[in-house]
């Protein structure tokens, strides 16, 4: 993640990836600016947008360029693991603006990552691929069932998961294809007002 001159904001790097030549000559257009902040708020850098680019954080770099790739108008964006290296919180923030950017724009989002626990929770479809050959194509229920085949390539199922099955194994009535710590509090919740 080369970072262009040293003296270029988080906002006029954002706005590069939104209107290129018109950020260059200074003559954003309202609509360049509403969407440049926009995509800032969406990854939690909208306090940052007068930052200097080499000040930045790691994560906040990451964050910035994928600010710089939401302001984009296309009908498909390609992230190869948009949080890896962020903390809990950072993760979330990034996936709910990848979401609401998904929402709000109607384009396609691939998302490359080996975190199946964020594949779960933030994705509509997944494709399962090893050695360059798509093994597996469905929803989280159709492809996160397939446990023994998950393991057979190296990949596990959301660890939230594998808590239920544990569970299931000692006795407690759940289901198994619990597959967010959400759902699973919803589900844990509900047991337990039952009694």
């Amino acid at each position: 993640q080369n970072l262009p001159a040293p003296h270029v904001t988080v906002a006029e790097l954002v706005a590069f990836g939104r209107a290129p030549y018109l950020s260059l000559l200074g003559k954003l257009r309202p609509e360049d600016r509403e969407r440049v902040d926009w995509a800032l708020e969406s990854v939690g850098m909208e306090n940052f947008a007068n930052a200097f680019t080499d000040t930045l954080s790691g994560g906040q770099r990451k964050k910035a360029f994928l600010a710089m790739t939401l302001a984009q108008d296309t009908p498909a964006v390609v992230l190869d693991e948009p949080a890896a290296g962020l903390d809990p919180r950072g993760r979330d923030v990034i996936f709910e603006g990848i979401r609401s950017y998904q929402r709000t724009t109607g384009s396609t989002v691939l998302i490359v990552s080996h975190s199946m626990e964020d594949m779960a929770r933030f994705c509509d479809d997944v494709v399962v691929m090893s050695n360059a050959h798509v093994i597996m194509h469905g929803s989280c229920n159709e492809v996160f069932s397939k446990v023994e085949k998950l393991s057979g390539i190296g990949l596990d199922i959301p660890q939230i998961t594998q808590l239920m099955q544990t569970l299931k194994k000692r006795g407690l009535k759940v289901p198994e294809d619990v597959y967010t710590v959400e759902d699973a509090v919803r589900l844990l919740r509900s047991l337990y007002e039952k009694g």
